[in-house]
């Protein structure tokens, strides 16, 4: 079952949603893009994700910034929630406002700890988030630990707005390798 929604509602909606969704062990996909949602939606997220059966959580577009991302992926790690697809692109997942400039490290920390130990993700879409070398610096750990650990390749995305190395190392280790190398064998002919 698939869930979307563009509301214009705040939290309020979210908190709703929470009451609605929880014990659902039907609904797989949730899709919250662009509805407004803002960092106090983060914890109510996290806490839909540990009772459902939500594999695939889409939340482009909305207001999460470093603490509501910090606090879904924090309880998604510790809750071992099966999560396959996290998608938080433009989220405001960056270091511009007055204060938190240590604010995308410290979430990229917590999804370094995510990529390492986690073995259902299969996607995590950070783009149109300005999170900085230091923070693209701690994904690209992430996903070197994962590989060192031998957990299966995920897809991760991000904005090129870093240091160009370490861009280009998120996206060879961020692709998702299928098997084979996509070529197919020629038939011979009888």
């Amino acid at each position: 079952a698939v869930v979307s929604t563009q509301s214009t509602g705040k939290d309020e909606g979210m908190a709703n949603l929470l009451v609605c969704l929880s014990g659902n062990t039907e609904l797989t996909h949730l899709s919250l893009n662009y509805c407004k949602l803002s960092l106090e939606s983060g914890e109510l997220l996290a806490e839909l994700l540990t009772k459902s059966a939500i594999l695939h959580l889409e939340v482009t577009g909305n207001s999460l910034e470093c603490d509501g991302a910090a606090t879904l992926v924090n309880t998604i790690t510790t809750q071992d929630i099966a999560l396959k697809t996290l998608l938080l692109a433009d989220n405001g997942i960056d270091a511009h406002d007055k204060g938190k400039d240590r604010g995308p490290y410290l979430c990229a920390k917590i999804i370094r700890r995510w990529l390492t130990c986690t073995q259902y993700l299969e996607m995590c879409d950070l783009r149109d988030n300005q999170i900085g070398d230091l923070a693209a610096r701690e994904i690209m750990d992430g996903l070197m630990d994962r590989k060192t650990a031998g957990l299966k390749s995920i897809q991760f995305l991000v904005t090129c707005r870093m240091d160009a190395s370490i861009y280009k190392t998120i996206q060879t280790l961020g692709k998702k390798s299928g098997k084979g190398s996509g070529k197919k064998k020629k038939r011979k002919k009888k």
